[in-house]
């Protein structure tokens, strides 16, 4: 399948449909490790609260948590490792990520003709690393 026709000149909103037809229809985040970027004690120096007051490391730590998650969504790119499943309306030939920077695909699945979930072979698709912004 190609996204491009040689002979046909796409307005705007051909292109923008074509660009869309190959997101996914959802995003899940199903996990997320690492410690946040900024620590409690960075945010608490540069705020020039004292190490010793701990009244509101509590709220600072919900703010720090706060602002990776509103950069993440804004960017679209992962501080911590993260794990999503991006479920899609079909194959495409080149099918775009939720997510920015992305190291590895784990796996492929997809439902059959009868309803039965299958996994393609890692040998049949790959990431294209060149891709990402």
């Amino acid at each position: 399948m190609s996204y491009q026709n040689l002979s046909r000149t796409y307005s705007s909103d051909d292109a923008l449909l074509r660009w869309r037809a190959n997101q996914p229809i959802r995003s899940v985040l199903v996990s997320q490790t690492g410690s946040e970027p900024v620590t409690t004690a960075e945010a608490k120096a540069q705020l020039s609260i004292a190490a010793s007051d701990t009244a509101h490391d509590t709220r600072i730590s919900r703010l720090i948590t706060a602002a990776r998650q509103k950069y993440e969504h804004d960017t679209q790119t992962n501080l911590l490792t993260a794990t999503y499943d991006d479920i899609y309306d079909r194959f495409y030939d080149r099918m775009r990520l939720t997510q920015r920077l992305v190291d590895a695909v784990s796996s492929v699945s997809y439902y059959d003709a009868s309803n039965t979930q299958q996994t393609l072979s890692t040998d049949i698709y790959e990431l294209d690393q060149s891709l990402q912004e």
